[in-house]
């Protein structure tokens, strides 16, 4: 009877030993492919424009992978880019040739030759020149008033030739009284009409790839004669001119916020002088 019970109890120290003695570790894939993402910039490029891939949001899946080869497509027919290493390059370049929609595919392979692969579509853009646009102050100027016409708001185009958004080199003026084409590299200038009416200003600008772009409108010029304290020259005094005078109050030739039309007095400094004056006369029209 004794050893029958022995018998049992040699086997469960015998097999606890086997289990304390033998541990084993399963190494190896899930068998899972790596995820293939990737992002691109700017969205909407332009005729050859260069466009950065990026690849770094994918990812291996499988235990103790990482992934070793990246595999670009862009669709245009060029041969394929192909980025292996420890780990591989994620980023790369490519310009359009063609304005066209393209179906771009990364190919995305790990450590144990899993692979997936992803698209995206990707649409290029025309070229286009620059846009003449301006402004100009006052917006109702009288004669012999100095105007500050401004075609800092012209935009520049993209060239695919250079690979640039051309900047302006040139803006053409024409006022139509008279003074010809006046030819500047400065988006600013100043003009006065000498007599009233109606006058269509013309600008070209022209970019730094020979191409241009024109814009024509009507200003007009009233005929009446400004007063010393209508500081924006629109023909009358009003909140306008008295807070021009408030904002330079204080300020001397040099200082941010100098306004030398604000200087009635021409003591070069704007001070109660000037100020009080100019709310004096509010309400008044030339």
């Amino acid at each position: 009877m004794k050893s029958e019970l022995i018998k049992p109890a040699i086997v469960v120290i015998l097999a606890m030993f086997l289990v304390c003695a033998f541990t084993f570790r399963v190494r190896g894939g899930t068998g899972d492919p790596p995820s293939a993402s990737f992002a691109y910039w700017p969205t909407n490029p332009y005729l050859n424009m260069t466009v950065t891939f990026d690849a770094s949001a994918s990812s291996p899946e499988g235990f103790n992978d990482v992934i070793t080869r990246f595999e670009w497509d862009f669709g245009d027919g060029s041969p394929k880019v192909v980025k292996t290493g420890s780990p591989p390059d994620p980023i790369v370049t490519r310009a359009f040739l063609q304005i066209k929609t393209f179906i771009v595919t990364l190919n995305v392979t790990d450590s144990e030759g899993l692979w997936s692969t992803t698209s995206k579509p990707l649409t290029t853009l025309p070229e286009f020149g620059p846009t003449a646009n301006f402004t100009w102050t006052p917006t109702s100027p009288i004669i012999n008033q100095t105007t500050t016409f401004d075609a800092s708001n012209s935009t520049t185009g993209w060239s695919a030739k250079t690979q640039r958004f051309s900047p302006l080199q040139t803006y053409i003026w024409n006022f139509s009284d008279n003074t010809g084409n006046i030819t500047i590299t400065n988006p600013i200038i100043t003009h006065g009409f000498a007599q009233p009416g109606n006058f269509l200003v013309h600008l070209t600008v022209v970019d730094a790839d020979g191409r241009s772009s024109h814009i024509s409108t009507t200003i007009q010029v009233q005929n009446i004669t400004g007063k010393t304290y209508d500081v924006n020259g629109d023909g009358k005094i009003d909140t306008r001119d008295v807070y021009a005078v408030a904002r330079a109050f204080g300020s001397r030739p040099g200082d941010p916020n100098w306004d030398a039309r604000c200087d009635f007095n021409k003591d070069n400094k704007v001070d109660t002088r000037d100020y009080y004056p100019v709310c004096q006369r509010y309400g008044q029209d030339p």
